[in-house]
């Protein structure tokens, strides 16, 4: 799945971010839950890019000045 410079980022609002951390952090602090992915460390990279780009996109947010 290629993604094109064109497509839109799908936008995620801060409930869906919460529960995509919450579900890397139960996925990689479960043992049995590791067990069942072939690559545990494939998905902490996975997991480790998604809450890394969170909280820029939280941090620019916070950044970028409120437009009235």
């Amino acid at each position: 799945m290629g993604t094109s410079m064109g497509q839109e980022e799908p936008f995620l609002s801060k409930a869906d971010k919460q529960t995509i951390v919450m579900f890397c952090r139960a996925a990689l602090s479960s043992p049995l839950s590791r067990e069942k992915f072939k690559d545990p460390v494939e998905l902490r990279r996975i997991c480790g890019t998604l809450i890394r780009e969170f909280k820029r996109q939280r941090d620019f947010e916070r950044e970028k000045p409120a437009a009235f």
